[in-house]
């Protein structure tokens, strides 16, 4: 009977859209299989960090749980969510399987951004890779929401990616034809790029929403409207070190301080050690951490429906 309360409790939490993202008001919220987890700041402050995950990456990965709580350590209330593109613990296996539209998935995220709000905290997205993406997606569409971004070696940002571009072309075409004879929500297979095709369980209707270049938004116009601080950084290892300056997407991102391009050391994955420190050092150049206001407590609903999934 517990674990039905806390999961009622739990959906109906997610379910209470507080604010649609601006073009995705016609969508649901996401309702992932596993509330967020969250790392109390030490000591308490008044920001929020949202640690958002990569293609088919976790929230449980353990370079996420490292930089969790580097970043708490450091006086930030951590927030990792379950987004539709994470790999999937399914029936005793990981499996690749996205389960909702990015409108949903950035209706989630504003819920949470919300929630965080209501509590009285200020509120940073900072995203990985696909998170990255979607973080500076977030932004241009309902960033008044958030204090800052932080896109840490954003990839997937369509049509500028052309890799994914021309990789998933053949994908998008079997998509749209079965979307196109009624079969939009049947469930299939169909692969996503990055450094190789990697196969998805998914629906027509769904993968579209990611790799469809008349669905997804263009990042021609994404990365201008990009009007609060931000700070991009990738590692001189990583496969797409030079990729955004010859995709010009610094260019393309509003210039000024306190917005910062930042190149260091580390691949795709070993760059997320360094971000703590990164990051702590670029916002508190232009901001402050304040005490934890009264009401900031986290839910504790959320924490014992994790624990009990989780054993």
């Amino acid at each position: 009977m517990l674990i039905l309360w806390l999961t009622t409790v739990a959906m109906l939490w997610c379910a209470e859209a507080r604010a649609a993202v601006p073009g995705c008001e016609s969508q649901s919220v996401y309702q992932p299989a596993l509330a967020p987890l969250r790392e109390p700041a030490q000591p308490p402050g008044d920001v929020s960090v949202i640690l958002v995950h990569g293609k088919n990456g976790s929230p449980l990965a353990a370079l996420f749980n490292t930089a969790a709580a580097a970043l708490a350590q450091r006086g930030y209330s951590v927030i990792r969510p379950l987004l539709p593109w994470a790999i999937k613990w399914i029936g005793g296996e990981w499996v690749y399987r996205w389960d909702g539209t990015q409108c949903e998935g950035l209706n989630y995220l504003a819920d949470l951004v919300a929630a965080e709000r209501e509590r009285g905290m200020r509120v940073v997205m900072m995203g990985h890779s696909m998170g990255g993406m979607h973080s500076l997606l977030y932004a241009s569409k309902a960033g008044h929401g958030l204090e800052a971004i932080v896109a840490i070696a954003p990839g997937h940002m369509l049509p500028l990616s052309r890799s994914v571009l021309d990789m998933t072309a053949g994908e998008v075409s079997r998509a749209r034809a079965k979307v196109a004879a009624g079969l939009g929500d049947e469930p299939g297979v169909y692969a996503t790029y990055y450094g190789q095709l990697w196969p998805l369980q998914t629906t027509p209707n769904i993968f579209l929403s990611y790799h469809d270049v008349t669905q997804t938004p263009d990042f021609n116009a994404v990365l201008p409207a990009v009007t609060l601080p931000w700070y991009l950084t990738i590692g001189t290892s990583d496969p797409n070190y030079g990729f955004y300056e010859r995709a010009g997407v610094i260019t393309k991102l509003p210039a000024g301080s306190p917005n910062t391009y930042k190149v260091t050391s580390g691949d795709h994955y070993t760059i997320l050690d360094q971000v703590p420190d990164l990051f702590d050092t670029w916002f508190r150049s232009w901001s402050q951490v304040g005490a934890a206001p009264r009401n900031a407590e986290p839910v504790v609903v959320q924490q014992l429906l994790n624990q009990l999934l989780l054993e």
